[in-house]
């Protein structure tokens, strides 16, 4: 497990960096944000690429407020409890899970996550703090703007000089 606020490569080791699958929700507050931005620019060099994604607060209401799913696999049974508070941006969800061992017993594992839900606007204050130009962003997994629909936006920034 690395952090992703002290990254432990030399400066300007990576000409790109990746940071894919909601990783940057995982920053709760601004000032790990600024720490992260802060970092992959370290880590990069002069007009190196920093790529990675967000979830929007669409895609917490449409997936992930006050849901709860329940799905059946050979190995064992996933509960997952998810609430999305509008008032403080913060998606929370709960994965239990129950792995079958011999006849009617089983195994419980239980895992928490947490995840800030940044804005556009939010993000775009960082970046001005680390140095980095915005070349795109992309709604999901195709190449078009995003939308106030977005579910997804994948940035492509480069690190400036």
């Amino acid at each position: 497990t690395m952090d992703m606020t002290q990254i432990p490569f030399q400066t300007g080791y990576f000409d790109t960096v990746f940071c894919l699958y909601d990783s940057v929700n995982y920053l709760l507050d601004m000032s790990s944000l600024d720490r992260y931005f802060s970092e992959t620019s370290r880590v990069l060099q002069v007009k190196g690429l920093l790529i990675f994604d967000i979830v929007t607060e669409v895609n917490s209401l449409s997936y992930f407020h006050e849901t709860l799913d329940y799905e059946e696999f050979t190995q064992g049974d996933l509960v997952r409890e998810s609430f999305y508070d509008e008032n403080n941006s913060m998606q929370y969800t709960k994965f239990i899970y129950y792995r079958h061992q011999e006849a009617n017993r089983y195994i419980k594992l239980e895992e928490e996550h947490k995840q800030r839900i940044w804005t556009q606007d939010e993000i775009k204050q960082s970046l001005t703090r680390s140095g980095y130009e915005i070349l795109a962003q992309y709604d999901g997994f195709g190449f078009e703007s995003p939308t106030k629909e977005t579910e997804r936006i994948h940035w492509v920034l480069r690190k400036m000089g």
